[in-house]
């Protein structure tokens, strides 16, 4: 079933693309990271007791990945440019990609098949919740460590530092510190909000029962988190990035050639990852693979204004569909039995007040399979207005009993296809069409050269009228009535690739007078009037050669046609050079 072709992107009116133009296209949405406290615990050691507890809670891949160095906040704003609220994908050249619970599982190691993270938002005193931070944490907080119901990172930090777990410390003693790493897991790389400093006590109720932390589904709560950032920030409802922006980052990079570093060691595991398995931990998952060093000798990075251009115009072998190896060790692990199928389940994703859907069949070529027209995407945009502001001691399992189902049953809800057989097309012609009648691709701001300092991409149109003039079969201008309004040409070098479709260009408009070919909107004589620049460096027009040979004349080699110079200037140049 085919989609409303007129209302798929109904929300595109108060899109952040909308803001991109010629005197703001730098600027950037930097993302909130809180996970520093983890690292600097994370350099110090912990003990390999600790570590085994957190791999039996699947948290232990998040460390496994370690901490990104480098954080492109212009890539990752290129990238939220793209991000539809309406659809839960990013709108490519190529058609619709996303994060879906395959990467989330196989990135970081998270469990994406067990119970929601969901229930009641219990409002504790600060004196209650000293308490159940002495039980189940080990430590008891001063007031003025805790905000709200919020618990300074710091704090946490301080209470690891300084009781470290050894050889002598009891199983209470590691459950209690594996809950503090485990907790501030939480807050670094899974679910770090505007509250920078300070961690959420509320998920603290899912790790009284240590060996209880694995049945919960932290793979699709960590989803659902980073589709409703991505919604609220590419709709202007927020000015910064939150969420699992290492998850987004290594997707970017997993996937776009265009926008991928270069790795200086090109090696599964590190020797330090190695002697994990060794020791009894599991294997690295994929995001391990990121942590090692890059180089940017290829790549372009620190520009948003060249990564929107360089998406503008990714044609098809620059987006790598499928990028997992699913005979490896990780997949193996991860996506056992038929959790490699739960990756496909069109379910809800649920994470206490957020609730987004998942929607694999709009990105069937990620699993390897046909991509068709989808069919529609059901939206709920009355639940991006909840928040938890106000509502104390209230049951969000029950508020979502209807999505709590759907996720219960989500192995019904698995989305089949036909897996592409290697020579035969990934995409249907119809989807072609129909994603480029429906999606916006370009979101460049139309720029005309200029001398001005620094990289400016140029407008499409512009660019394709170049490419028409050098492509274009002169024709016959004796043939041309006065009264003529266009001409009819032969295309220029055509593409065979039916799944990158080039924008709309501008009307060409001929001289009847010389034949010289412009996109300006007139006659050769208004043009040579009008303000208008052809701001190239081109060889001579064609057409300008048949006039002069009717007047006997001949022009030989080129003739460059500087930035600087008005028509008349051009033209004048020209002739005096013949």
């Amino acid at each position: 079933m085919a989609e409303n072709t007129d209302n798929v992107l109904y929300l595109r009116d108060r899109h952040i693309s909308n803001n991109i133009n010629a005197e703001n296209m730098d600027a950037i949405i930097p993302p909130r990271r809180s996970n520093k406290c983890l690292w600097r615990l994370l350099n110090v050691g912990i003990h390999l007791c600790v570590r085994l507890c957190l791999a039996r809670m699947s948290f232990y891949g998040v460390i496994q990945c370690g901490p990104i160095k480098y954080y492109d906040n212009h890539l990752l704003t290129a990238i939220v440019e793209r991000w539809r609220r309406e659809t839960h994908t990013f709108h490519l050249t190529l058609g619709e990609a996303t994060i879906t619970l395959q990467d989330v599982a196989l990135i970081l190691g998270l469990n994406i098949d067990g119970i929601p993270i969901t229930g009641v938002d219990t409002a504790y005193n600060k004196h209650t919740l000293q308490q159940r931070c002495a039980t189940w944490l080990g430590f008891t907080p001063t007031s003025s460590q805790i905000k709200g119901a919020h618990l300074y990172l710091t704090a946490l930090l301080d209470h690891c530092l300084n009781n470290m777990i050894n050889d002598q410390s009891t199983e209470e003693d590691v459950a209690q510190y594996s809950r503090c790493v485990a907790i501030l897991i939480i807050d670094g790389c899974m679910f770090p909000d505007s509250e920078g400093a300070a961690v959420k006590l509320m998920y603290l109720q899912f790790f009284e029962e240590i060996e209880l932390v694995n049945t919960y589904s932290w793979g699709s709560a960590v989803l659902a988190y980073l589709y409703r950032e991505l919604c609220d920030t590419s709709m202007k409802l927020k000015v910064d990035l939150c969420g699992s922006v290492q998850i987004l980052q290594i997707w970017v990079w997993s996937r776009i050639t265009l926008l991928c570093p270069d790795r200086a060691q090109h090696i599964s595991i590190s020797e330090e990852q190695a002697a994990d398995v060794l020791q009894g931990l599991p294997f690295p998952p994929y995001g391990a693979r990121w942590r090692r060093g890059f180089s940017w000798t290829h790549t372009a990075h620190h520009s948003v204004r060249i990564m929107r251009y360089m998406l503008d115009r990714m044609v098809e072998g620059q987006f790598l569909w499928t990028v997992y190896d699913m005979e490896s060790p990780e997949v193996g692990r991860i996506l056992d039995g038929n959790r490699i199928h739960l990756c496909r389940s069109a379910c809800a994703l649920i994470n206490f007040h957020i609730v987004e859907m998942h929607r694999p069949g709009r990105c069937l070529r990620q699993f390897g399979m046909r991509q068709g027209i989808p069919p529609p995407a059901t939206n709920f945009d009355n639940f991006h207005k909840l928040t938890r502001q106000g509502r104390n001691n209230f049951d969000w399992a029950t508020y979502h009993t209807d999505f709590v189902e759907m996720l219960n049953n989500r192995y019904n809800f698995v989305i089949d296809g036909d897996y592409v057989i290697p020579g035969t097309p990934a995409i249907t012609v119809e989807y072609v069409r129909w994603y480029h009648r429906i999606s916006q691709i370009v979101l460049s701001p139309p720029v005309v050269p200029s001398n001005i300092i620094g990289y400016h991409p140029i407008d499409a149109n512009y660019r394709q009228f170049i490419t028409r003039l050098a492509y274009t079969t002169p024709p016959v201008v004796s043939s041309f009535p006065s009264n003529a309004v266009g001409c009819d040409t032969q295309p220029g070098p055509s593409s065979s690739n039916m799944a990158y479709t080039t924008p709309p260009v501008f009307s060409s408009f001929p001289s009847y007078e010389t034949g010289y070919y412009t996109p300006f909107a007139g006659s050769f004589t208004e043009f040579l009037q009008s303000d208008f620049r052809p701001g190239m460096n081109d060889s001579r027009p064609y057409h300008f050669n048949n006039i002069l040979r009717q007047k006997g004349m001949t022009l030989v080699g080129t003739l460059p046609i500087q930035v600087h110079l008005q028509p008349k200037q051009v033209c004048m140049k020209m002739l005096n050079k013949c």
